[in-house]
């Protein structure tokens, strides 16, 4: 068996990866710092930036098979047959953060079978048993992890480092993710300068350059590493496009911000629309290597979040403040005039801070299906998460996932 959460304290682990981040932006010489903030920034997130795990219950599955259980009595040792229950639970996230025990006060023990390839690996064995009991104790098991990683999401955005002159730039200092952006753009830009004051010093002393005996550089360039999975690509007349099961993956990572904007209200409740799109921009980079963007060109307009592969876009979603059933209809027509005749899947993100969330619920799939281009409802995801088929402007044939994804946000409390 193998225990989780149960290595050093998380606090150092953060501690240690804030540190290595501080170390790596020193280890880069002025060839490499000459690429350009923005890619280096990009590079950085890429390797430092951290996602909580989060389990895909809906994908469960489960095996079993015939094992011996030796037991004692009366000081004799026996081998009797039961059955083990295997269960293979899907995550997404930094395996790294099932590992390290985070701080709190819950002193509950986890065990489980292992992990292995993005799966938590459980097992219950029983000699004699009913389904409901193997289910019931796996829930617990369940429910215990989670508790767990709502631990560790505590952790990790509530992460402060104590860098003032980060703060006084204006940069955000709490969430690790937050932390490392804002500290790699610090530091970079505080790097470049100092190599330029130095450049600009050594051109006044008027002497030459001296010349290197090797005319090759002294650094050799490091392909990025994909941090957590990477994006399937199936090709078709050699044009990328997104599987279904990374487009499902994308919207289960998405929907998942309604827990981290639940754990963490206050963080949230003054953010406008670009802020809290930037929210979801860092979840998407977190798990795909950087390659979701805001606000970027395509076709005929601008899209909120984009994401791109080989310079082909596989994913689009805009982002809109729910006011009124109109806020559905205008999103549609918007999305339908960013994408291409290639893109074929998009989502919408309806934030909801003003009216009454149930009712803003209800009203969303009518107004979908009463779209021209609305083709079929999929299925209902959960009670604020929808899918549809619609079709490309111009085109019947070509048809359009829409995913609809509603989240309701804190607002300020009325001071009496």
């Amino acid at each position: 068996m193998q225990p989780l959460f149960n290595g050093y304290p998380l606090t150092i682990f953060l501690n240690n990866r804030y540190t290595d981040l501080q170390n790596h932006i020193d280890s880069l010489t002025p060839l490499v710092l000459e690429r350009g903030l923005s890619v280096l920034l990009e590079e950085i997130e890429n390797k430092f930036f951290l996602q909580v795990p989060l389990l895909k219950e809906n994908e469960i599955h489960a095996d079993h098979n015939e094992v011996s259980v030796m037991q004692t009595n009366f000081g004799r040792s026996t081998a009797d047959k039961a059955t083990k229950f295997t269960f293979f639970i899907p995550f997404l996230g930094n395996v790294e953060l099932l590992q390290h025990e985070p701080s709190c006060t819950n002193s509950l023990k986890l065990e489980i079978e292992r992990i292995e390839q993005g799966q938590i690996i459980i097992s219950i064995t029983k000699a004699n048993t009913q389904s409901k009991e193997i289910k019931e104790e796996l829930e617990r098991a369940i429910k215990n992890i989670k508790t767990f990683l709502s631990y560790v999401e505590d952790n990790v955005q509530g992460f402060y480092p104590n860098k003032p002159e980060i703060e006084s730039h204006g940069m955000p200092v709490t969430g690790f993710n937050s932390v490392v952006s804002a500290t790699a753009r610090y530091e970079l830009e505080k790097r470049q300068t100092k190599l330029q004051k130095d450049e600009d010093i050594f051109k006044n002393l008027g002497y030459p350059l001296k010349r290197k005996e090797s005319t090759f550089p002294d650094y050799t360039a490091v392909p990025l590493q994909r941090k957590i999975q990477s994006i399937s690509l199936q090709q078709q007349q050699s044009e990328p496009s997104l599987s279904d099961d990374d487009y499902e993956d994308i919207l289960f990572l998405l929907s998942n911000m309604s827990l981290v904007i639940e754990r963490c209200p206050e963080a949230f409740i003054k953010l406008n629309e670009e802020s809290l799109r930037m929210h979801f921009l860092v979840q998407l980079n977190g798990l795909y290597e950087g390659q979701a963007t805001g606000e970027t060109f395509n076709a005929e307009g601008r899209t909120d979040i984009l994401v791109r592969v080989n310079n082909k876009t596989i994913f689009i979603a805009e982002c809109k403040f729910w006011d009124g059933e109109k806020t559905v209809t205008n999103a549609i027509n918007q999305l339908l005039s960013y994408l291409c005749w290639r893109d074929t899947k998009a989502a919408l993100i309806i934030f909801n801070r003003k009216y009454n969330f149930s009712s803003v619920l209800k009203k969303i799939p009518p107004v979908v299906e009463k779209h021209p281009n609305y083709k079929s409802t999929i299925k209902l995801e959960s009670e604020s998460s929808f899918q549809f088929i619609l079709h490309q402007n111009n085109d019947i044939e070509r048809e359009i996932k829409l995913a609809v994804l509603a989240f309701n946000v804190p607002v300020v409390a009325n001071s009496k």
